[in-house]
């Protein structure tokens, strides 16, 4: 299939997938009707958790000249489509087999989102030379700041001038504090002239370029290299998908926020009951400060252990694992019979969701475990360790607060992320339920061929199973096997109002509830 046409088809999957979980419609026949009759969606299969397959011969342009209109959406959408089909022309889908090719060939973008590959401020240049699809790698500046201008995480400062040394024979000065830096997103701070000052009065001075190329991973923003003992995840002010990929002082302290839970009694109990499941830490970050002695959020680095300088072979971030017709996913399930293909999904619930579900319902941390924040590596077949990263998006429910208040620094009742149990149960019942374990059940469903139902009932068994342990907080189990509707991430209007998703006051503003199908089971 020619690349454009492959990119029209997922392009509209993607977007049809997260209109119809926002607007209102009737099935009548084969088509999703909407608007009171006035635009009609073929479908040629229905899929209960949402990830239909529609006509390929429906005018997918047309309609979104006829919905959307002209304007900034419709901009967005194609700058989308041109992205995704020139990431099928450079990236062969079947090489997946690691971690660094899981990374470049999460192709498709979100599977609910009308623009998935959409990347605002990137240059077509910028795009082949620093997206994860196209990129060869590429080297990253080093600077060195003078230490009252640049806040950094003391213990870890040492790390940070081991990690210059591997490229420059140099002594540590006293005073300056390395700092690692994205080129793209240099040079776009030196263009809007916010380091002039630092320059002018030489606080930061340039000292060079890495010896070994940093590779972009799915999030764009973050780097790794394989012998580093951290990734880097940088800020990037670039609009992907629903927000300016910036990150915040309040966000960052979260990272430190988990290796503290993690080190306490409870914390350590949680990880010896699941011993194939670990968290990526984030256990340092730094960022320039401007005039007033703030941080600048576009500044912010933040240092990710890297558990894959060895062996990342059958090792995949579950976002292109899942994608749609992933051949890696069609690879691993060949001539395997139902039985086989539902003991696999009841071991990635073992391996994956389970540690994530009663770190909420017995320990109260919310880890914001989509597909894209989760790594699994597999065995001969079936799924054997898991990996869960993105500290910044880490909540707390009150039980939460009550385990770890008086243990982890800054942990308070009004944090941030401490959240009351009603408005968490949502937010993390979206990342882990809707998102991802509904997207293996997609991707299960495609590759074999078993309906989606068979692997519902499946997962609900599970749930039911985990309810009667008697948790100490069962209101998810209890949401998910009771309510009628669930909420999900409205992605289409966020995207249709151009919202930047992370500077909104209340996060669940942007949800919306959809029919629950474990319920209808």
């Amino acid at each position: 299939m020619h690349t454009h046409s492959e990119a029209l088809l997922h392009s509209a999957r993607a977007f049809f997938n997260s209109l119809l979980r926002e607007w209102p419609y009737e099935v009548q026949g084969n088509h999703f009707v909407i608007e009171n009759g006035k635009f009609r969606i073929p479908f040629i299969k229905f899929s209960p958790t949402g990830n239909h397959d529609y006509d390929p011969q429906f005018d997918f342009m047309g309609f979104v000249d006829s919905f959307v209109g002209l304007g900034i959406f419709r901009d967005r959408i194609l700058a989308s489509i041109e992205n995704l089909s020139v990431s099928l022309s450079a990236f062969d889908r079947s090489t997946v087999h690691d971690f660094l090719s899981s990374e470049k060939g999460l192709l498709l973008g979100h599977p609910f989102h009308p623009h998935p590959k959409s990347r605002d401020e990137f240059s077509d240049d910028d795009f082949l030379k620093y997206a994860p699809e196209t990129s060869s790698g590429f080297p990253l500046e080093w600077h060195l700041v003078r230490a009252e201008v640049i806040k950094a995480t003391p213990e870890y400062v040492s790390e940070l001038w081991k990690m210059l040394q591997q490229d420059f024979v140099m002594p540590e000065e006293s005073g300056w504090i390395p700092y690692p830096a994205h080129p793209w997103q240099m040079k776009a701070l030196k263009e809007k002239g916010t380091l002039r000052n630092l320059e002018t009065e030489g606080a930061i001075r340039f000292i060079g370029h890495t010896k070994k190329n940093w590779h972009p991973t799915s999030s764009l923003r973050t780097l790794y290299q394989k012998e580093s003992p951290f990734m880097l995840k940088f800020s990037l002010s670039v609009r992907i998908t629903n927000s300016i990929r910036h990150l915040l002082p309040r966000e960052v302290v979260r990272g430190l926020e988990v290796k503290e839970v993690l080190s306490t009694d409870m914390g350590k109990k949680l990880k010896a009951e699941h011993p194939s499941f670990n968290v990526m830490l984030e256990p340092a970050w730094l960022g320039i400060k401007n005039t007033a002695g703030e941080v600048l959020p576009e500044t912010i680095v933040v240092l990710r252990e890297n558990p894959f300088q060895s062996d990342s072979e059958n090792t995949f971030v579950l976002g292109t694992l899942f994608q749609d017709n992933e051949p890696a996913m069609k690879k691993l399930m060949a001539g395997k019979t139902s039985a086989e293909v539902q003991s696999w999904f009841r071991k990635f619930l073992d391996i994956a969701i389970l540690p994530l579900l009663r770190a909420q319902s017995d320990y109260g941390v919310l880890f914001g475990a989509h597909q894209q924040n989760l790594v699994v590596k597999l065995g001969d077949f079936l799924p054997e360790k898991a990996w869960f990263r993105d500290c910044q998006g880490t909540g707390y429910s009150p039980l939460g607060l009550t385990n770890f208040g008086g243990k982890v620094s800054g942990l308070t009742k009004d944090s941030a992320n401490v959240l009351p149990y009603e408005y968490g149960l949502h937010l993390f019942c979206y990342y882990l339920i809707v998102n991802t374990t509904f997207g293996a059940i997609q991707s299960l469903s495609k590759v074999s061929g078993i309906e989606e139902k068979e692997f519902l009932i499946l997962l609900r068994d599970f749930l039911v199973k985990e309810k009667n342990r008697s948790p100490e907080d069962s209101r998810l189990l209890d949401h998910l096997l009771n309510s009628p509707v669930i909420r999900q991430k409205g992605n289409f209007r966020c995207s249709f109002t151009n919202m930047n998703e992370n500077m909104t006051d209340d996060p669940l503003a942007i949800y919306n509830e959809i029919p629950n199908p474990l319920r209808s089971l």
